[in-house]
Formats: structure tokens, C-alpha cells, sequence
């Protein structure tokens, strides 16, 4: 597998963010050594024989439009279900994720059980036990180039790597001793190789357009300090789409996003499970055991509650 320009592919926007928000060169140079001295030891494969004998799961995969509520839903679901998820401590071990997993289970095991109270910045989370978009880790597997999120963009995308991703994330769900849910905001263009090659669950997100334009403008003005800067996943052609007016891009990256994961989820309706996030704010018990009845119809699995109660999320927004 090619890990060249992985870390890139995940932060497009890198060069347009404002200082706050810009990558600690730094940390990024020490974690790129760290995982490289961890993939040249293969401490990977010791914990694969640790945990060779266990069962393996599906993985439960969260997507939809940027800012639609990914982030939230991750939180709830790996807060209050007894399933594995990549932290911010996991993430960093991106290309020795096993090593990364079995990290988090022993220093940080049942850490999320305790969170009720779900905040993020633009998607990121902050406490070491919260969930991580795991975008480098995503990246080695569904690189397609240095410029668009869109396996369209290229003709050399290699289906291999999927069957390593399916590979990888079943390891993962050995070494936790249970299913695991991510969020993948790129999952979307690779939803095809997803159900061809994976046996991974999707859950859609979906939030009002209106509200995600708005919400995608702010966070352009927030992070890049400018609306007219593109923020976030690069559907094909949107080198074109750019020269549109800033509310007009938006929109056609929403439909882009949405509409791809539409036609995935009218084909493989027993794998794609849509939740509005109006829903699932005001009615947020009875949306999560309706997303985790599915699943577990879906795998033949069990997934216990945890934690205290499940909150009422309007009261948190």
C-alpha cells in the first residue's frame, strides 16, 4: 500500500486554514515518526496474535454531508452502546491501529461510558477519550489524489486496498471484543467498494440543506477566515463548482454528498440506515435503539447499553 501523501489527503484545506486552526508541523513530524517506527517493528501483528481466536464484527460506519451531525451521532452511539470507536488517542496511531486499540483499551477502556454532555469544534473532538474522525487512518486506504476526495478523479484507484480497510477494521473489532462504530466523512465516494468488499454498516445522517449551507459558510469564515475558500470533502469537479457563487458551492457539495449516499442506500437498504438529526435531538432514545435494532438485525449481534441515562439533546442545544 502506497502511505505516500496520506496525511495530506486528509487535510486538503492545510495551506488555507488561519493560525488557529493551521497543523503543529511539530507534532505532525513526530507522529509521522512514531508511526513509522511502529509499522517498521510490526507491533500490529503481536497484537493480532493476542487476539486471533475472537470473534469478529461489522463495523458500524457514520457519514453524511459535512456538518450534518457526524461527530454527534458518533459520540452517542459509542458513549452509550457498549461498542468500540477510534479516540483521539486511537487516531494517533493511524498506521498501527491494532497497536492504537488495544492502547485505548488499556489505559482509557470505558472512559466514554461516563460522557452525556456532547460538544465538538467543526467535527473535532476534545477530550483524549472522545471520538476522532481517524482522517489519516481513512487516507491509507482510500487515497485517490493529492486534490479531490472522488475515486472518479482517477482511474488507478486500487480495490485492494478496500479488502485491506475490511481486513483491518475486522482486527479492530477482535482486539475490542466487540463491533465498532467511525465516522468516515470521504465514505460516501467509496460507498460501492464499501458493500462490495466490507461487510460494514452504514449509518446516513441527514440534516436540513438549508441549516448545512449555513453551517459549512460559518465554519469557511471560522477556519479559513474567508466564505469563498472551499472547506471540507472535494466531490469531483469541483474545481468547476468553485467558480460559482459561495451558497451556490455548498449546495452542489451537499447534493454531491447526499445524493451519492441516496442511490448506495435504495440498492442495499438492509446496510444503510438514514437518521435525521432533528430526530435525533428530540427524540434521541428512541432514534439510537431504532439505529442499533437495525444493526444488530443486521449482524445477529447484541450490543448492550451503558453508561448513565441517555440524554435529551435539546436541552444541550
Amino acid at each position: 500500500m502506497d502511505y505516500k501523501n496520506s496525511n495530506f489527503f486528509s487535510s486538503l484545506d492545510q495551506e488555507d486554514r488561519i493560525s488557529h486552526y493551521k497543523k503543529d508541523k511539530f507534532n505532525e513530524f513526530f507522529l509521522e515518526s512514531l508511526n513509522f517506527g511502529l509499522s517498521e517493528l510490526n507491533i500490529d501483528y503481536n497484537v493480532k496474535d493476542m487476539v486471533k481466536n475472537r470473534k469478529s464484527f461489522p463495523s458500524i460506519i457514520v457519514t453524511g454531508s459535512p456538518r450534518s451531525g457526524t461527530t454527534l451521532i458518533t459520540q452517542l452511539l459509542s458513549s452509550c452502546y457498549s461498542l468500540g470507536y477510534a479516540s483521539n488517542l486511537m487516531a494517533r496511531f493511524y498506521q498501527s491501529p491494532l497497536t492504537g486499540a488495544w492502547l485505548q483499551n488499556q489505559l482509557i477502556p470505558d472512559d466514554i461510558q461516563s460522557l452525556r454532555t456532547y460538544n465538538s469544534r467543526h467535527g473535532v473532538t476534545k477530550s483524549i477519550y472522545e471520538p476522532h474522525e481517524f482522517g489519516y487512518f481513512w487516507s491509507r486506504y482510500l487515497n485517490t489524489s493529492s486534490s479531490c476526495h472522488d475515486p472518479l478523479s482517477s482511474n488507478s484507484f486500487n480495490v485492494s486496498n478496500i479488502e485491506l480497510l475490511h481486513t483491518d477494521l475486522m482486527w479492530l473489532t477482535k482486539v475490542f471484543g466487540k463491533p465498532a462504530v467511525y465516522k468516515c466523512s470521504i465514505a460516501p465516494f467509496f460507498m460501492d467498494f464499501f458493500m462490495k468488499y466490507t461487510n460494514a454498516y452504514f449509518i446516513h445522517i441527514v440534516r436540513d440543506k438549508n441549516q448545512v449551507v449555513d453551517s459549512i459558510l460559518n465554519t469557511r469564515q471560522e477556519r479559513l477566515g474567508s466564505v469563498d475558500k472551499w472547506w471540507s470533502i472535494k466531490p469531483y469537479g469541483w474545481e468547476e463548482a468553485v467558480k460559482l457563487k459561495p451558497v451556490d458551492q455548498v449546495e452542489w457539495q451537499y447534493d454531491k454528498v447526499v445524493n451519492k449516499i441516496n442511490s448506495i442506500g435504495l440498492e442495499y437498504k438492509n446496510r444503510v440506515y438514514k437518521v435525521e438529526l432533528e430526530n435525533l435531538v428530540n427524540n434521541t432514545q428512541e432514534s439510537l435503539h431504532g439505529i442499533m435494532e437495525n444493526f444488530m438485525e443486521y449482524c445477529d449481534t447484541s450490543v448492550e447499553r451503558v453508561g448513565p441515562p441517555i440524554p435529551t439533546l435539546r436541552h444541550q442545544t
